[in-house]
């Protein structure tokens, strides 16, 4: 887009504009128009909940009311009907104001909001009706916070900016003539090895450049650029930020200390672009200049800039003790201080490990987390907000996640781990990430700090609604999030109580009880956020550092996990971990099992779990869990794997962060930190199978080894845990596997067959055990065989009905699974869409009710049938995509007039 064509843009008026990207579309006698939009609302105008969100306007040009049911609302090309109007009336000449707020609200004579924002970057919004034809629309295009974008004059006319907006009213204020380009700068952000002269530009004339190097945001009153900035290494110059005390205490590891020597330091020169009638222009550009270039760090490195006032005034800085500090009480500070008022605009740029700078956008930081608040190095939570220019943070942070978007993210100082390994929350999270838990991703990097080096600090993902909408999809104002016994954080407490309420109240050994608290929480995840937490020894919990969270929705027992209105716990601020607090021989067995939790003598922490351990099956799934995860996951090689794994990243930049914090005292020093970690790896699983010994009736521990008769037809499932070489802790050649489980715990085991093969029988001892699902005490065994064959149909013994008339009465939905009706096999094809020339596969085996989820349901009487679920999964016992049918085999030969009688139901 041309300067030219901007500036055209307030004088030129016309039904069709074609400037800027902007378009619009009226049908004949269409009367209903996009007015004006504000895309980052920051103090223009509040909701009547008093938050400030975007909104839309429409206007009514015409001369009759129009009712707007069926309308829509939208900010997706590919989704016009995103958001409907309920059944309203904007009466002609008049103006109606939507907030684009994401909170869905449609409620006739109430105030209106759509389920869904608009982003400040650019985003369209299209206007629909009722019959689906496009009214109006608002191509992508880039709206500043507190400007709107508006017609003028209303309704058929350009669109122009507005500083003066008018919601529900008339667009009468004068228009801004355009909103400035960024500053352009002749070097890129970024590491250089010498000196440079920097260079700033405008493309348009008349435009008068501010700046500032120290990080602080530029203003009018900010010098005025008139020549080269020259650009050298600063790390010999006097320390400034990094000399100012962040907390009050003296003594150990939480000391706030000098650095060592002067830090390596960069040059943040942010920029501001002015001219008159115009909306300003912020810009912001790092650069290093180091011997090594952009081989000085093997981490990313992040730039973070703002007004020093900000972090480290007495009054609004929030990384000082400041005005709420009191003497000796080192839980206060402003660094404790929370909320929206406690929330510094700042600027962030990344440069990924190659030195390039890949991501740079404003934000918003507060100061994370709970203790460790007081520690020297703060944890610092970032915002994504409209206000500060862009409402996500639009960078694949994490390369091993599929995302690009995200609301929230944390820079974490370690937490409790501050000042020893610096990543062992990061390993405890990384050892279960497989595992059906919620925990955070994790991304180490190198920060800067209004370009004063800082040191390592760990990006990680922030659980909260954000996130559940995110990786599940989820309505943010559909979920239920409580943190310790019933606080809530969103949504409400009232399911909870309830489930609480009646665990406690019921006798939870009545297996009709615990049948229907399955349906109020997820025991499986339970299950494995509990093993996790006793493996670690995390004695900062339960008591503390618990949150928990469901879909507000009634249960759905065929929804995925996570969507299905039940109950899943957050696995969240482990530092306190793998040998950190506890030795690998702390009793965490004792300290969860206590009716008044040793950590703040409240019955809550524990009430939960006590109860449950009363029900004879969730006492043998968490044994059995818990001896799952320490044969394969915890397994000591494995767990010493992911540290080093973890260590070496940070192992070349740690000198320089001890330096700069001193805390850790020496490489050698974090070095016997992570050998801990190692040793707690190697002893624990003896010291916690003891645990269980001691505390509970579970026998002797017993070697227990599963064998296949040929790992290519099928495998073998203990318990929850596929015995597969994708599942960490399990090597590539898989059997014989064996694993140790207690010998008074019985164990279950289910084959699993791979298309073209079934399931023939189990060999225990010299016994054959022919259910695909078998249940064995290891006191009783000590090798287990699954035995697997080719599927053949003609193995089907056909019926000869020179005997009688073949008779099918019915197929009930408890039938054992891989069983069939006499001379009949359920079959599926050899192609997702099977032609004449498909051939047959093989032969389903699964179960046939319909909670299983197959695709063959008994119906008793009225037969069975087939349904089609589009898993590329597959069901149990049959593959995905895959149609079939039922083959029936009947001998006819020396019977002339062959009849066969179907008594009930059809097959089809």
């Amino acid at each position: 887009m041309s300067a030219q064509n901007r500036r055209f843009l307030h004088t030129a008026f016309a039904s069709i504009v074609f400037l800027f990207g902007l378009s619009v579309y009226h049908a004949a006698g269409q009367s209903i128009h996009l007015n004006e939009i504000m895309a980052s609302n920051n103090s223009t105008i509040a909701d009547e909940e008093g938050d400030f969100e975007d909104w839309i306007e429409i206007y009514n040009s015409g001369d009759e009311p129009v009712n707007l049911s069926g309308f829509s609302l939208s900010d997706d090309y590919g989704n016009p009907f995103r958001w409907e109007f309920p059944d309203t009336t904007l009466g002609a000449g008049n103006f109606m104001l939507i907030w684009a707020s994401n909170k869905n609200r449609r409620q006739p004579g109430q105030p209106l909001h759509t389920n869904f924002a608009i982003s400040a970057s650019g985003e369209e919004v299209l206007l629909t009706n009722a019959e689906g034809e496009r009214l109006d629309e608002l191509e992508p295009t880039e709206i500043p916070t507190d400007i709107s974008l508006g017609r003028q004059p209303d309704g058929t006319g350009s669109w122009v900016y507005f500083d003066e907006p008018t919601p529900g009213a008339s667009n009468t204020t004068q228009p801004l003539e355009d909103i400035l380009e960024p500053v352009q700068f002749s070097h890129q952000p970024g590491f250089y090895t010498s000196d440079f002269s920097l260079e700033l530009s405008h493309p348009e004339e008349g435009v008068t450049l501010h700046y500032t190097l120290d990080g602080s945001t530029p203003t009018t009153d900010s010098p005025v650029y008139s020549g080269t900035i020259f650009i050298y290494n600063r790390s010999s110059e006097p320390n400034i930020y990094s000399n100012i005390p962040t907390n009050y205490i003296t003594e150990g590891v939480r000391a706030w200390m000098e650095p060592a020597a002067n830090q390596k330091k960069g040059i943040v020169v942010r920029v501001l672009a002015v001219k008159s009638g115009h909306k300003s222009r912020s810009s912001n550009a790092t650069y290093f200049v180091f011997p090594e270039g952009n081989n000085a760090y093997s981490l990313p490195v992040v730039s973070i800039a703002t007004d020093s006032s900000y972090l480290f005034g007495h009054d609004e800085g929030i990384y000082v003790p400041g005005q709420h500090f009191r003497d000796e009480d080192y839980d206060t500070g402003n660094y404790y201080q929370r909320g929206d008022e406690w929330e510094r605009p700042a600027h962030l740029e990344f440069f990924d490990e190659s030195g390039k700078q890949v991501w740079s956008q404003g934000l918003g930081l507060r100061i994370h987390g709970g203790f460790s608040r007081r520690v020297p190095q703060k944890s610092l939570r970032l915002y994504a907000r409209n206000i500060y220019g862009e409402s996500r943070f639009n960078y694949p942070v994490f390369t091993d996640q599929s995302y690009i978007s995200y609301n929230r993210l944390i820079l974490r100082n370690s937490g409790n781990d501050f000042g020893f390994t610096m990543f062992m929350d990061a390993a405890a999270q990384a050892l279960v990430r497989h595992l059906d838990l919620d925990s955070q991703a994790y991304r180490p990097a190198i920060v800067f700090l209004n370009g004063e080096y800082w040191g390592i600090q760990n990006f990680r993902e922030r659980l909260d609604r954000h996130y559940l909408e995110r990786v599940y999809g989820l309505d943010p104002d559909s979920i239920d999030i409580l943190t310790f016994a019933t606080t809530v954080e969103e949504g409400s407490n009232r399911h909870y109580v309830n489930m609480r309420n009646f665990i406690i109240d019921r006798d939870m050994s009545d297996p009709q009880y615990y049948e229907e608290v399955k349906t109020r929480m997820d025991v499986e995840n339970y299950l494995d956020y509990y093993s996790a937490q006793i493996y670690y020894g995390n004695n900062d919990w339960p008591h503390n550092n618990i949150d928990f969270w469901r879909h507000s929705v009634p249960y759905n027992p065929d929804a995925p996990k996570g969507l299905d209105g039940r109950w899943r716990w957050f696995l969240y601020d482990v530092d306190r971990s793998l040998g950190y607090n506890t030795e690998a021989d702390y009793d965490m067995i004792e300290w969860i099992t206590h009716e008044r939790s040793p950590a703040n003598n409240l019955p809550w922490p524990n009430q939960l779990f006590l109860n449950l351990l009363e029900n004879q099956s969730f006492f043998e799934s968490l044994i059995n869990t818990v001896s799952d995860h320490l044969n394969t996951a915890f397994l000591p090689e494995r767990v010493s794997a992911v540290i080093d794994s973890l260590k070496a990243p940070l192992e070349p930049e740690m000198e320089e962060h001890i330096s700069r914090w001193r805390n850790h005292g020496s490489m050698n020093n974090w070095n016997n930190w992570v050998q801990r970690m190692h040793n707690y790896a190697t002893d624990r699983p003896g010291y916690l199978r003891q645990h269980i010994k001691d505390h509970w009736p579970v026998g002797e521990e017993k070697q227990v080894t599963v064998e296949v008769s040929n790992s290519d037809r099928g495998y073998v499932r203990i318990n929850r845990m596929d015995l597969i070489p994708s599942i960490p802790g399990i090597s590539k050649d898989v059997y014989p596997w064996t694993g140790t489980y207690f010998s008074d715990v019985p164990i279950t085991l289910t084959v699993q067959e791979y298309s073209g093969f079934q399931f023939s029988y189990w060999e225990v001892g010299d016994e054959q055990l022919y259910d695909n699902e078998i249940s064995l005490y290891p006191g009783e065994f000590s090798i287990v065989r699954a035995v697997f064959e080719e599927q053949q149909i003609f193995q089907i013994d056909p019926f000869s009905i020179s005997d009688n008339y073949y008779l099918f009465a019915g197929w009930d939905s408890d039938q054992p699974a891989g069983t069939y009706p006499g001379s009949m096999a359920f079959v599926y094809m050899d192609e997702p869409d099977p032609g004449l020339d498909a051939a047959i596969s093989g032969v389903a085996s699964g179960s046939y009710d319909f909670s299983s989820r197959t695709r063959i349901n008994g119906l008793g009487d009225d037969g069975f049938s087939f349904i089609n679920t589009t898993n590329p999964e597959g069901n149990p016992g049959y593959p995905g995509t895959r149609l079939g049918g039922a083959v029936l085999v009947l001998d006819t030969r020396n019977i002339p007039g062959a009849e066969v009688a179907w008594e009930a139901g059809t097959v089809t």
